[in-house]
């Protein structure tokens, strides 16, 4: 059961980064520390400060997972609130990608589809407002003024079809006396005006599917795979106690698009990944018995926990040994997506001068990358502060430090071997003949 729950753990529940980690010792992003003679495992995430001595800016590098203490998630925001700017992770919705990350081809077949997923977008955000206010947007800042945060972030996202013209939103009237207003939003297409044939043609939103159900996020619903495992240990979702709507925080991340795009090229099954994730796979549905019997038995949790900050310590490593989906889109989820970050930093750094103090909250697994692009910029590093990510109380639990440190030992090992066995897969492997 334990080897179960772990190696669930290690393919559920790590870094949101969906990269993993080798060596018990600690990283420069996670540690795991001992106290009350062993009794209480604590597991502590960094926030690592890197200064720039030409203009004096700062830079904070986060480390996040997405399961954790309510406690951890409550300090990080009350320390990043306090910073002029905070890029945070968090994938963007279809054709809300910027333009400069698309891997498209430029042409016009290209630009209609990204056009139609922005109009999409409009849609959903506009029912959204309707679900919140009781009507449908009538112009696009009303529907700017009555969105979230984080939805009319997206939405200035969404404006501008591909050829850089503005999306036209109105409300039409309804097609009986007792019905409701319809909402229309049209792109003129690549020429801008009214009509036209093949490129040129105008794009609507009546002209699309309807707007499924599923397509319409609701507060609880589908919930993840990860959000049940931190209820099952008695932890909470990273999203469920942050919140990234404040001023100063930006969503840097590419769209689900723009990350599918990149998951085909590469040869993997973007859908397969997002299945797991979501829960709705085979993976998933092993991944959730196991969750319940943690729930069946609180004994579980310890195990569950420690397993938890055993692979957090080897989040790098454990890449091995997970499917092969995850293996092939590693350049995808990590470095793909540092770049996107860095230019976003470099952006802020060069036409924001008064951003003086600034944080990236990223996976740990981002890091070494994204430290890197710091250095390119003439960031150093210069202070680290550990925040108390998840604690376990042995002797609450009816456990005692010896029992805790077999445990760690155990689920250690177990890890260990099958990291060892992947790289000896790998290194054996002979090539793929096409």
């Amino acid at each position: 059961m334990i080897r179960l729950v772990a190696l669930a753990l290690i393919a559920l529940g790590l870094p949101h980064s969906a990269a993993i980690a080798q060596a018990p010792a600690p990283t420069r992003y996670f540690q795991q520390v001992e106290a009350d003679d062993g009794h209480t495992l604590t597991m502590q995430l960094a926030m690592r400060r890197f200064d720039r001595a030409a203009d004096g800016r700062t830079v904070w590098l986060a480390a996040m997972v997405h399961i954790g203490d309510k406690s951890f998630y409550k300090s990080v925001q009350e320390k990043l609130d306090a910073l002029d700017l905070v890029l945070f992770e968090g994938v963007r919705p279809p054709g809300g990608g910027r333009a400069e990350f698309d891997l498209r081809p430029k042409d016009d077949a290209a630009k209609v589809e990204q056009t139609q997923r922005r109009i999409r977008f409009l849609a959903i955000a506009s029912e959204l407002h309707r679900r919140a206010h009781g009507k449908l947007p009538e112009t696009i800042e009303q529907l700017l003024d009555g969105s979230s945060a984080r939805v009319a972030e997206f939405t200035r996202a969404n404006l501008n079809d591909s050829w850089e013209h503005s999306l036209i939103l109105r409300l039409q009237p309804p097609a009986a006396p007792e019905g409701e207003s319809r909402l229309e939003i049209t792109s003129l297409g690549a020429d801008g005006a009214p009509g036209g044939d093949n490129a040129a043609a105008d794009i609507r939103l009546s002209d699309l599917p309807p707007l499924k159900p599923s397509e319409i996020p609701r507060p609880g619903q589908n919930r993840s795979l990860q959000q049940n495992l931190a209820s099952a240990l008695g932890l909470s979702f990273q999203l469920d106690v942050m919140s990234h709507d404040r001023p100063n925080w930006r969503s840097s991340d590419l769209s689900v698009d723009q990350i599918q795009e990149r998951l085909g090229m590469a040869g993997a099954d973007a859908d397969a990944l997002f299945d797991m994730l979501d829960g709705s796979s085979f993976s998933g549905g092993v991944a959730k018995l196991v969750l319940g019997l943690i729930k069946l038995f609180p004994s579980a949790r310890v195990y569950g926990k420690i397993a938890l900050m055993q692979a957090m310590l080897r989040s790098d490593d454990l890449l091995v040994i997970t499917p092969r989906i995850m293996a092939e889109t590693f350049d995808v989820i990590l470095n793909d997506r540092n770049a996107v970050v860095l230019s976003d930093l470099n952006n802020a750094l060069e036409s924001e001068p008064n951003l003086k103090r600034i944080a990236i909250i990223y996976g740990g697994a981002h890091m070494p990358g994204i430290e890197k692009g710091l250095a390119d910029l003439g960031f150093k590093d210069v202070a680290v502060e550990w925040h108390d990510a998840i604690r376990l109380d042995l002797k609450s639990s009816g456990f005692t430090a010896a029992q805790g440190r077999e445990i760690s030992s155990t689920i250690g090992r177990q890890l260990d071997s099958q990291i060892k066995a992947a790289k000896r897969k790998s290194r054996n492997k002979k090539p793929r003949k096409d």
